[in-house]
């Protein structure tokens, strides 16, 4: 652990204590909390705010970070202007179907009893 502020530095390489154990990190910079810095850590290269205590440096070979592979992004196209409802075309081949019949009552299933309240509130 770390003891004096003047041992750890920007880019040295760390560890970050999580509840899974102590996590390989690289050091960022100082945070503007006191006895705060910010690290750099897990795949995505998250940046953490971690208090002194919870910091190890080690002499172990720098935390590699893997960018995610970005996939291309193309943007759709959008239409500068709407068209209103009444310049739309309704296709006239739309047949105009009734409505579902509603469907029948079943009358083996026993009818739920309204629940009733006190005034205090118990059900």
């Amino acid at each position: 652990k770390l003891k004096s502020e003047g041992l750890i530095n920007p880019g040295d390489t760390v560890r970050m204590y999580t509840p899974e154990g102590w996590k390989p990190a690289e050091l960022v910079g100082k945070a503007n909390t006191p006895r705060s810095h910010v690290v750099k850590a897990g795949d995505s290269g998250r940046e953490y705010r971690r208090n002194t205590k919870h910091l190890m440096k080690t002499r172990e070979e720098p935390h590699i970070i893997k960018p995610k592979q970005s996939q291309s992004f193309c943007p759709v196209p959008v239409p500068n202007h709407v068209q209103s409802p009444q310049n739309q075309r309704v296709s006239p081949s739309v047949s105009s179907k009734s409505p579902p019949s509603p469907s029948r009552v079943v009358s083996g299933l026993p009818t739920p009893t309204p629940v009733t309240t006190t005034r205090s509130g118990r059900a």
